[in-house]
């Protein structure tokens, strides 16, 4: 769908056709987004951003001006998603302390609506503990910053065994590995940092950053070396697809592109989450999907 929908994206930023249907699409992408536990919403905006991005000639202040209308209502929208999340992950998950959504979608944007209504009329959402939240998640450092008080204080450089584990649970299938376990990022979280979450987080996610486990793993000089690896392994990835998708429309392979490498192109998800969207990412949309793309193609095309 992300592939798609970029690729639908772009073409209507160049061509500016049928824009209430266009409109109507957003719409619903971004209303439904919603029904998850995470900031899934951001993607159809960002989707829409990359489209009017590539439809510019150039850059120029003008086009700032032109955005800034929406940007107060995205970081309001930032600002209340992190005072609700809390309270609304509970609502999703009937209260249990895991990730599994046991609402319908109907009832889950109705919740999100009630409590985001309430954070805005309460201000909660512009309080100074949300707004330092929001400051620190963007920025993703408190938990760098805790593990660097940590290691190697406290607990030596673990010389690979976090990369190493990361991509042994990515990479293979558990059908291979039964006994591999259940990802759990609180564990390490808790481990590597003076960090402690108590019952009421259990519904909430957390990561150290995969730039963060490189630092764990290597020490300073070492974690260098490491992203310095990881960025040439985007480079090749790009490389990968271009290749893979020369004969398909050049929309269309913009559309790949992007659903695959934006996984890579974060620095708050951990190696597990990265390495196992992008091998399989790959396989999936390089391979496995290949004959859908091509039928789809020559219908866009024509």
């Amino acid at each position: 769908p992300d592939a798609l929908t970029l690729a639908f994206s772009i073409h209507f930023f160049l061509t500016r056709q049928r824009p209430l249907l266009v409109l109507g699409l957003f719409l619903y992408l971004f209303a439904t987004s919603f029904y998850s536990y995470f900031a899934s919403w951001r993607m159809p905006i960002v989707i829409a951003l990359i489209g009017y991005a590539t439809s510019l000639k150039q850059f120029r202040s003008k086009e700032l001006l032109r955005l800034a209308p929406a940007a107060i209502p995205m970081l309001l929208l930032v600002l209340t998603w992190q005072s609700v999340k809390s309270d609304y992950r509970s609502s999703l998950s009937g209260g249990s302390n895991d990730q599994a959504l046991r609402v319908t979608q109907t009832a889950a944007i109705s919740k999100f609506s009630e409590l985001a209504t309430e954070s805005v009329l309460s201000n909660s959402a512009l309080g100074d503990e949300v707004i330092s939240s929001t400051y620190e998640r963007a920025g993703y450092l408190e938990y760098f910053s805790a593990a660097v008080g940590k290691v190697p204080e406290e607990i030596p450089h673990q010389q690979g065994s976090l990369t190493r584990e990361s991509l042994e649970f990515s990479l293979i299938p558990r059908i291979l590995n039964p006994n591999k376990g259940v990802k759990n990022d609180r564990e390490k979280v808790e481990r590597f940092t003076d960090y402690s979450f108590g019952g009421a987080y259990n519904v909430s996610s957390f990561s150290l950053g995969h730039y963060c486990e490189a630092y764990i793993d290597w020490g300073p000089r070492g974690m260098m070396v490491h992203l310095f690896l990881y960025g040439y392994l985007g480079g090749w990835l790009y490389l990968l697809i271009k290749r893979r998708t020369q004969s398909l429309n050049p929309l269309l392979s913009l559309g790949l592109m992007y659903a695959i490498l934006i996984p890579w192109g974060t620095f708050q998800g951990d190696l597990v989450t990265i390495t196992g969207k992008l091998f399989w990412g790959c396989i999936c949309q390089l391979i496995i999907f290949t004959p859908a793309y091509t039928r789809f193609n020559r219908l866009m095309t024509n």
